[in-house]
C-alpha cells in the first residue's frame, strides 16, 4: 500500500467524511485482496504520527497542520508531521537552509517518515519559521504528560446479549478463550451484525469504552501479574536509543501510543512477541504506565 500517496490525497482533501476516508483506502488498495488494511487501522497509524484527527463520533476528519518537532536524543533531529501537500512538499525541498540536513525513513505501515538535522536548536527554529509551521520540543513529553487514568474512560454498558457466543480474555496467559457463560470478572468479547464488541465486568457491573486499550489494561488491573511495559536504558552507542517496550498484543490506549510513537516520529517495531518503541525517555514511558495504572519495569 502506497501511504505516501494516501497521506498527499488527504492533504489535498484537507478533511472529510469518514465513509470519504475509508473509499480512500481501498482506492489505493485496489489489488491487495486479503491483505487490504481495514480503515480504522490505518487512521490510527496516520494519527499516531500525528498526520490526522479523526471524530469518530461525528464520522469525520481533518489533516493536522504541518509542524516541527524536535526530538531529544537524537543529536538534533526534527520530525515534520502533519500536511503533506505537492505545493508545500515542493517548497521545502527547494529550500535550501543552511546547516539543515533532510532525510527519510520508510515504514511498512505508514508514510515515510521526514526528518531534519539542524547544528543547534536554532538553526532548526528558524527553519521551522521558513516553511511557515510550528516549532515544537519534546512532543512526547508534552503528550504523555496529559494522558488521563484509564478509569476516566470507562462508562456504564449493557449486559451482553444472552445468545451471544463469548470469549474471554486470560489477563496472565495475555489469550482469548470461548466460555458459556460471563465469567467471575474480566474482559469479554463477542460479535454482533458482523461487528466485535468488547465489555469489562468487575464489582457487578458492565463497563466498556471508545478506547479499546483502555479496556484491555483495566481488565489487567483486577490481578496481580508481572510487568507488561519494559523501559532499556541506551547503551552506550548514540546509535542506540532508549527503548519502551510492550510484551504481548494488548493495544496502548489511543493517546499513550501516541505520545509513545511522537518519542521518535516513527511507528513501532511489531514482533510476535509484542511492540518496540524507539527513542522514548524514562520519564515518558513512567507517565504511560502510571495513566495506565500498571508498574514499569526498568534496569536496576
Amino acid at each position: 500500500m502506497n501511504y505516501d500517496l494516501l497521506l498527499r490525497w488527504l492533504s489535498e482533501i484537507g478533511s472529510g467524511s469518514w465513509d470519504r476516508f475509508r473509499a480512500a483506502t481501498a482506492s489505493v488498495q485496489l489489488g491487495e485482496g486479503r491483505n487490504a488494511k481495514p480503515a480504522w487501522m490505518i487512521a490510527n497509524s496516520l494519527e499516531d504520527l500525528g498526520h490526522l484527527d479523526v471524530d469518530y463520533r461525528r464520522r469525520s476528519w481533518s489533516v493536522a497542520l504541518p509542524a516541527l518537532s524536535l526530538l531529544p536524543g537524537t543529536g538534533l533531529c526534527a520530525v515534520l508531521t502533519g500536511s503533506r501537500t505537492w505545493f508545500f512538499h515542493q517548497w521545502v525541498e527547494s529550500l535550501e537552509a543552511s546547516g539543515i540536513y533532510p532525510f527519510q525513513i520508510a515504514q511498512a505501515t505508514g508514510p515515510s517518515a521526514q526528518f531534519f538535522k539542524g547544528g543547534s536548536v536554532e538553526d532548526l527554529r528558524s527553519f521551522a519559521e521558513a516553511i511557515e509551521v510550528q516549532f515544537l520540543t519534546e512532543p512526547a513529553a508534552r503528550i504523555s504528560a496529559i494522558i488521563p487514568p484509564i478509569d476516566s474512560q470507562l462508562k456504564s454498558a449493557i449486559t451482553p446479549h444472552p445468545e451471544a457466543e463469548l470469549e474471554w480474555f486470560d489477563p496472565l496467559e495475555l489469550a482469548w478463550s470461548r466460555i458459556s457463560a460471563p465469567a467471575e470478572q474480566g474482559l469479554h468479547r463477542w460479535r454482533h451484525a458482523g461487528r466485535r464488541h468488547h465489555r469489562l465486568y468487575r464489582g457487578g457491573s458492565w463497563v466498556d469504552s471508545e478506547d479499546l486499550g483502555s479496556v484491555y489494561f483495566a481488565a489487567l488491573n483486577l490481578v496481580e501479574r508481572s510487568p507488561i511495559l519494559r523501559w532499556q536504558r541506551r547503551t552506550d552507542s548514540r546509535e542506540k536509543p532508549d527503548l519502551l517496550i510492550v510484551d504481548g498484543p494488548l493495544p496502548l490506549p489511543r493517546l499513550a501510543e501516541r505520545a509513545a510513537v511522537a518519542s521518535s516520529g516513527l511507528l513501532p517495531q511489531r514482533e510476535p512477541t509484542g511492540r518496540t518503541y524507539k527513542n522514548v525517555t524514562q520519564t515518558t514511558a513512567q507517565l504511560i504506565a502510571d495513566s495506565l495504572g500498571q508498574t514499569l519495569d526498568t534496569p536496576a
